[in-house]
């Protein structure tokens, strides 16, 4: 066990170190802003639905059977910790705008970009990974927990950040959306077997669509490092705003995480329609910082931007010293 902590220390510094880059090119503004939004943009727009169709596609219809239990896991998951940070921001001295800010940090995780870069990063340096998981079949099952993950971020997660509804068709029809819906139908149509099929014109067009889909990881990492590097962490008070990122903190990766190993031995382990993938995903799920976009939201909205850089700067650094041990205590009890 000990080698496998080292192996998942050393996939941290890889993302610490492309992360740093990011960070570097935007904090020496070496790079301007705009270059960021567009490569987000990018990001959201292009490769990202890119990568999930052709994740989709490298499934089955089994697999796509399974993937309905993450919908509900999306609902079951945001519940929770909604309910787990009410708790913990009633003990603390937060009222009205600043106590929303932190049910919010604390309520939606970055639910996409982390746990699709973790699935896709982890088996180079830990292979029992990819033995054990594979990469398609929890791409495709964070993709459909996304789903519905997505349009409650950007409607009540917007609202408790910034007091303000912000319900859109856009929010729901994402690009994302639309890659793995086409991913969906083309299983269905049985159109991904000749698209599999190496005697087929279309399978090496579509190896060229799927390299195009793989730059998003790296591109991720250096979009969030420019991110917290961007953060505006003008202080609004050093006791207040550290008692704010560390019950953001506490929800997270405390109390969330004891969420799911509890949610584990009373009753996912019990269930014959469980997998160990099922297992994987929602562990990965329960155990991310808050949603990058958060950060948006309030820069637009001109609220709480004190409170959220830092709480976002806190937790991000605490994910990339955590996540290792959750990650070794998952493979210990788990197996």
């Amino acid at each position: 066990m000990g080698s496998i902590f080292i192996s998942v220390v050393h996939t941290m510094f890889q993302i610490i170190v492309i992360m740093g880059f990011g960070f570097f090119l935007r904090k020496k503004n070496i790079l301007p802003q705009k270059f960021f939004e567009y490569i987000s943009t990018f990001l959201i727009k292009g490769t990202l639905p890119i990568y999930l169709f052709s994740k989709v596609i490298e499934t089955d219809r089994e697999a796509l059977a399974g993937s309905w239990l993450f919908p509900l896991s999306a609902v079951v998951v945001i519940g929770f910790s909604l309910l787990l940070s009410f708790i913990v921001f009633s003990l603390l001295p937060f009222k009205g705008k600043e106590k929303r800010a932190g049910l919010a940090m604390s309520t939606f995780g970055n639910s996409a970009y982390i746990p699709l870069t973790l699935i896709e990063i982890f088996p180079l340096t830990v292979p029992l990974l990819i033995e054990r998981y594979g990469t398609a079949v929890p791409a495709l099952y964070v993709g459909t927990y996304v789903l519905v993950f997505s349009p409650l971020l950007w409607t009540f997660g917007h609202y408790l950040i910034t007091g303000k509804s912000d319900f859109s068709i856009r929010n729901i029809i994402t690009p994302p959306f639309i890659g793995i819906m086409l991913g969906f139908a083309a299983i269905l149509l049985h159109l991904n077997t000749p698209i599999m099929n190496e005697e087929f014109f279309i399978h090496h067009l579509y190896l060229g669509v799927r390299r195009l889909g793989s730059t998003t990881f790296p591109l991720i990492l250096v979009v969030l490092g420019a991110m917290i590097a961007n953060l505006n962490l003008h202080v609004e008070g050093k006791w207040r705003l550290t008692q704010m990122a560390m019950g953001v903190f506490t929800v997270r990766f405390v109390l969330l995480p004891a969420f799911f190993y509890v949610l584990y031995f009373t009753v996912l382990r019990h269930l014959d329609f469980i997998t160990p993938v099922h297992i994987w995903v929602l562990f990965l799920e329960t155990h991310l910082p808050p949603a990058s976009n958060l950060s948006i939201m309030v820069s637009e909205a001109g609220v709480n931007q004190g409170f959220t850089a830092f709480s976002l700067l806190i937790t991000y650094l605490g994910f990339l010293i955590i996540f290792p041990v959750h990650m070794v205590l998952f493979l210990q009890i788990v197996g």
